[in-house]
């Protein structure tokens, strides 16, 4: 009995050591210090079309165990628009026990513009027309996020009379796109005595121009024919 006895004190002795070495083995090289990320550059400026890689210039960042972790920093997230064309873009860094280091920096797209609305029918409707569906023939579309025409919103002006066989209302166009750049446009909805709404029109490829102020645009080159 007296050696059961020693022999379950030994182990527990045993294992009480090995216990109090992992504790401080752990203790000694726990590591809950994150990277830190620098940046050499500040503010930089990139295409619309930059990959995420041209989005880290000049950034580094080392890790106080691990040492140099640069190739561990990615984008964490874009957010809205700060002013026209400049987000603030979210970075994070992490080392070998998943510790995270986090740095934010404003980023400039140097061609940006914002979103542009295309109108492939003009907004003509026989008078008296019921139902009428305003985005049929409206696209939007944004330089970073591309088809937007699913985020495009209508409101619609009061019917005004704008002569004995036609009516005109204004149709309010809006989109805004992921940064928060909002573009708006009001159309006028022609509503025609039928007769002038059967006769023929000049068919145009867009019935939304888009030219630098001060400049004509080449009507003639969206003609198309007739309908």
């Amino acid at each position: 009995m007296r050696r059961l006895r020693s022999f379950i004190l030994i182990i527990f002795i045993i294992a009480l050591i090995a216990t109090v070495f992992f504790f401080v083995y752990n203790k000694l090289n726990s590591d809950s210090e994150a990277p830190e990320i620098t940046d050499s550059i500040g503010t930089i400026q990139v295409s619309v079309k930059a990959n995420e890689r041209e989005f880290l210039r000049g950034l580094k960042a080392v890790d106080n165990k691990d040492g140099d972790v640069t190739n561990s920093i990615v984008v964490a997230s874009k957010g809205k628009f700060v002013r026209y064309g400049v987000l603030r873009v979210n970075y994070a860094a992490f080392d070998r026990n998943n510790n995270v280091g986090l740095y934010s920096r404003e980023v400039e797209y140097t061609n940006y513009r914002s979103p542009h609305f295309s109108l492939t029918r003009p907004l003509r409707y026989p008078m008296g027309q019921t139902g009428v569906s305003y985005l049929d023939y409206l696209f939007a579309d944004d330089v970073l996020d591309g088809n937007i025409t699913t985020k495009i919103k209508v409101t619609l002006g009061d019917m005004e009379a704008a002569g004995e066989n036609l009516n005109v209302r204004p149709v309010n166009i809006v989109v805004t796109n992921s940064v928060g750049d909002t573009a708006t446009i009001q159309l006028p909805a022609r509503f025609e005595e039928y007769a002038i709404y059967a006769a023929y029109v000049p068919a145009l490829s867009n019935y939304i121009m888009y030219t630098p102020i001060g400049v004509v645009p080449e009507y003639m080159d969206s003609v198309q024919g007739i309908f």
